[in-house]
């Protein structure tokens, strides 16, 4: 169900449907409405897992009868109907057994769209701050710290929450259809795309790694936000405490950004585990605080 939202300096907009790999730019440029000086907000929420799963099964299938090529092997044409992400998703699932490759493209497709819905909740918490900055040069005012977060924060974790839940909630509808291994795969495959440097819900692009900011009565580096952050929305992805930990790990190592005498920590850094483990604590709190209800 829709929530009424009440936010000031926030304008509306209407429903958006992806439709191909450039569909988010497309999407966002189409919401120039956001700028309109509205005080309510009435803003859609992501897909239902049902919705979801429908949605690229009708489209997977009605591709199929056109190509009019679905054998076991998905080659040529009907392998071509997948953009770039979803063929990378498609390759990753290969090692999945009891898997039809009907089942893997629906899958491949899901995966992206729920990533894709996560860049479009993140943009939108963009658009909001943009909106609030203009607002605070015009009034020559900061920007609002209520009740103990800065706006600034409290906006990403709102809107990226909602996808966090859908993520969780796909989970569980998969577990229910398919073996745990499908199930595992598709959360750890959207998770990962969200979470990796320049994803969605990379916060310290945002926030930068060493500008402080008011979380929940702590003043906090964007580096520790970004952290803290990871954890929260893991939680809400349903994924267990150590797992985040000792995959923030692996991250850094691949990333070449890590230091071996933090063994103790899965190879990450100790404050950055912390921050995690924060996070993951702090999943049951709102820390929009109903403002942006």
């Amino acid at each position: 169900m829709t929530k009424l939202k009440v936010f000031l300096l926030i304008g509306s907009f209407g429903m958006f449907i992806f439709s191909g790999p450039n569909v988010l730019a497309d999407n966002l440029d189409g919401h120039t409405s956001l700028t309109n000086q509205n005080m309510y907000l009435q803003e859609e929420q992501p897909l239902s897992s049902d919705a979801l799963f429908e949605r690229m099964t009708d489209e997977v299938k009605s591709e199929l009868s056109i190509s009019k090529k679905a054998t076991n092997n998905i080659t040529g044409s009907t392998y071509n109907f997948l953009d770039s992400l979803e063929k990378q998703q498609y390759d990753s699932l290969s090692n999945i057994d009891g898997l039809t490759n009907e089942n893997k493209l629906i899958l491949a497709k899901a995966i992206v769209y729920r990533y894709r819905e996560a860049q479009y909740f993140s943009e939108l918490a963009n658009t909001k701050l943009e909106q609030i900055s203009q607002k605070e040069a015009e009034l020559n005012i900061p920007m609002a710290v209520i009740y103990n977060t800065d706006m600034r924060v409290a906006a990403y974790y709102v809107d990226n929450v909602k996808v966090a839940d859908k993520i969780y909630d796909d989970y569980l509808y998969l577990l229910a259809l398919h073996n745990g291994g499908t199930a595992v795969a598709y959360r750890n495959a959207i998770f990962i795309m969200n979470v990796k440097t320049g994803g969605p819900w990379d916060l310290k692009q945002y926030l930068g790694l060493n500008n402080y900011y008011m979380l929940l009565n702590n003043n906090r580096t964007g580096e520790y936000i970004g952290n803290h952050h990871f954890g929260y929305m893991g939680e809400h992805c349903g994924f267990a405490l150590s797992y985040l930990q000792f995959g923030a790990g692996l991250y850094q190592i691949v990333s070449g950004t890590s230091d071996w005498s933090f063994v103790s920590s899965y190879f990450d850094d100790p404050r950055d585990s912390a921050a995690i483990s924060d996070g993951y604590s702090n999943a049951n709190i709102d820390v929009g605080y109903g403002i942006f209800y």
